[in-house]
């Protein structure tokens, strides 16, 4: 039995997939009620007594690492989808207004303007690309509440203008940071009111975050969607 669980671990160390489809293939697999891991389980009541303790050790260690994995490769399909689809959609964008006239400006910038509502949704479906999680422990790290405020500045300054001369040195594509600060930070600055950006920023730095983050109920879906708009 220990060979198996061996073969078993090897191939799970190699899973790969194309598509959310595809993994769900591989759960099912090795991990639904008639998958191959879960049929370990139904065989172990035929293993000895003095090898219980090991082989149930070893099954375990095996079924941990096929979730882990699994989980792994989902997040990193959505993660990548979403990011990078995002950024590209973005750029593309940017690029349009900044080559535009005055005439047709404003239109760029509001279909700009839309992506980024798009993107800040789909960004808030995964639990870690999310200004309020970073902003909630910022604030629960204070150890008084008038510390609170100053804490969450300093955290979001961190990922805004910190950096001197090098703004955004250490920025964040996160739900939450798009819609509330990139947003309004693009219209501030295609604006006649420029010159107000940097006051803007500070202002926004100590302002206390409400947050707002909305995600898709299906972004893969969106994702495709947003593409097909860009082509």
């Amino acid at each position: 039995m220990l060979d198996k669980i061996q073969s078993l671990l090897e191939e799970v160390e190699g899973l790969s997939a194309n598509s959310l489809e595809e993994i769900e293939a591989l759960r099912v697999k090795y991990l639904s009620k008639k998958g191959s891991i879960t049929g370990l389980m139904a065989d172990f009541r035929n293993v000895p007594a003095d090898q219980k303790k090991e082989i149930g050790i070893k099954i375990n260690e095996l079924k941990n690492k096929a979730l882990d994995k699994i989980n792994s490769l989902r997040d990193n399909f959505a993660v990548a989808d979403t990011e990078w689809n995002g950024l590209t959609i973005i750029s593309i964008s940017i690029g349009q207004l900044a080559a535009t006239s005055s005439s047709v400006a404003v239109d760029e910038l509001k279909k700009t303007v839309e992506i980024l509502h798009a993107v800040d949704r789909l960004l808030a479906s995964h639990p870690d690309y999310s200004l309020s999680r970073w902003v909630d422990f910022a604030r629960r790290s204070a150890n008084k509440p008038v510390l609170a405020d100053r804490y969450e500045a300093n955290a979001k300054r961190l990922i805004t203008t910190w950096g001197g001369w090098q703004e955004d040195y250490a920025a964040r594509f996160w739900a939450g940071l798009v819609e509330d600060y990139y947003i309004p930070r693009i219209q501030k600055y295609f604006s006649s009111d420029r010159e107000g950006l940097d006051q803007w920023e500070e202002e926004w730095i100590n302002t206390p975050y409400v947050n707002k983050e909305n995600a898709f109920d299906n972004p893969l879906e969106i994702i495709l969607q947003m593409l097909e708009t860009v082509k």
